[in-house]
């Protein structure tokens, strides 16, 4: 797979912020700014996520395309280059990310050949700083790229890597950060678990007690006022000549007390 580790690896270092690749010209961008501005700690923080990119962006390129293969044969009898509906877009993305830094990144006295077409819209501020501390703050973020670069060779890419120690936390700060800080277990105390109460409670209590024993109240009433009426209905004609002649009596006993 000779075209998606070469795509893969010019991609790591621009993400890397490697140069003179697309990415290192734009990391160096939002670095400078930050330090110009007045924000030394914003600037550390920044450079710190640029070492940490490195580092887990060179993990996965020697744990997925350096050393030997940690699957079985027939596995790996099966691997293949994937089509070219795949790899000429990863081909087409490295081109410009070899070259568009070079394009429009290179620093000059007037700016970047994309702050100067920007100036319409985002007018650009001169630095306040010489070009000696520009250079400075680059030589910097280049050496955090590289020890990233050089942590993750040693921690992955020099030695072979069992597979089955990938994931295994060696320590309290690693088993931290394998489980996402823990905050799904957080989340799932503080809100899964009472919503999912509640929602039992709703549908064993609320639901079953009270919504439908009022829907079955309504319909035990009906059946036995239904059970009522139906002994009315007897289907004898002496009982219907009866109940005539007493509704006959009352209407006359009626009357006659009206007067």
């Amino acid at each position: 797979m000779m075209t998606t580790t070469v795509t893969f690896l010019v991609g790591g270092l621009g993400l890397s912020g490697v140069p003179p690749l697309a990415g290192f010209f734009s990391k160096d961008a939002i670095l400078e700014a930050a330090w110009n501005a007045g924000h030394p700690s914003i600037w550390f923080l920044l450079l710190v996520g640029a070492f940490m990119t490195a580092f887990y962006t060179f993990r996965v390129i020697f744990l997925s395309f350096f050393g030997g293969p940690r699957m079985s044969h027939e596995v790996a009898h099966h691997v293949h280059e994937s089509p070219p509906v795949m790899t000429v877009p990863l081909i087409v993305l490295s081109v410009l990310t070899i070259v568009a830094g070079l394009a429009v990144g290179i620093p000059s006295s007037h700016g970047t050949a994309f702050e100067r077409f920007l100036a319409p819209v985002l007018p650009r501020h001169e630095a306040e700083h010489s070009s000696g501390t520009a250079f400075a703050l680059l030589v910097v973020s280049v050496v955090f790229v590289l020890a990233g670069i050089a942590i993750a060779w040693v921690m992955y890419g020099r030695g072979e890597v069992r597979a089955e120690r990938i994931g295994v936390p060696r320590n309290a700060i690693h088993a931290l950060v394998l489980n996402k800080y823990y905050v799904d277990e957080i989340y799932d105390v503080l809100f899964v678990r009472p919503v999912y109460a509640a929602s039992q409670w709703c549908a064993s209590v609320f639901d079953a007690g009270l919504i439908d024993g009022l829907v079955n109240g309504v319909g035990r009433m009906m059946t036995g006022w239904a059970l009522g009426m139906r002994r009315v209905q007897t289907g004898f004609v002496m009982n219907y000549a009866l109940a005539m002649l007493l509704g006959a009596v009352a209407v006359v006993a009626l009357l006659l007390a009206r007067r």
